[in-house]
């Protein structure tokens, strides 16, 4: 964490600059504070052209997966990770400068019996090369905005509830 109230976050998909979903971090008054590269122990999946899930792992074809570092007031962070599609998540992610920030990640299973595009080393870059990925990704914007519209409608939870677990104390 950060002394200022902010924290970094490095984004690999959406949430990029001039993406569909960057939008969600300038509303919460994120900045940008660079592009970077992970280290070389990254794959990176298509999720049906919508959006992208990186996974760190040893085994199969690994690369170093372009990101953008951005800066975020802590409290936007939760705002964020709400709008988040399913199976994205946050974890610690590595970056080749050995500077460890907390990053979108995917959940393994999220990834099954999609397309790997790990070969082209980031979700900016698949979408270069691939004309018909970028139409889908564009159209996550209509999309986005009509989600954005209505989540201003209707206030974010902030806090957890204090009630306790239905199947009793899992600690």
């Amino acid at each position: 964490m950060a002394a200022d109230g902010f924290v970094d976050l490095a984004v690999n998909g959406t949430l990029m600059r001039g993406l569909a979903l960057n939008k969600h971090l300038t509303d919460i008054q994120a900045r940008f504070v660079r592009e970077a590269w992970t280290v070389p122990e990254y794959r990176l999946w298509s999720i049906d052209d919508r959006y992208p899930a990186m996974v760190r792992t040893t085994t199969g074809h690994v690369t170093s997966v372009h990101v953008e570092v951005w800066s975020l007031p802590l409290a936007g962070l939760a705002r964020v990770l709400l709008r988040e599609p399913p199976g994205l998540t946050v974890g610690k992610i590595l970056l080749d400068t050995g500077e460890e920030v907390l990053g979108v990640l995917g959940e393994p299973a999220l990834v099954e019996g999609h397309r790997e595009i790990t070969e082209h080393g980031g979700w900016r870059e698949y979408l270069a090369a691939n004309p018909s990925a970028s139409l889908v990704a564009e159209s996550l914007v209509e999309e986005a905005s009509q989600a954005i519209a209505a989540a201003s409608a209707e206030p974010v939870a902030t806090t957890i509830p204090s009630e306790s677990h239905p199947q009793g104390d899992r600690s």
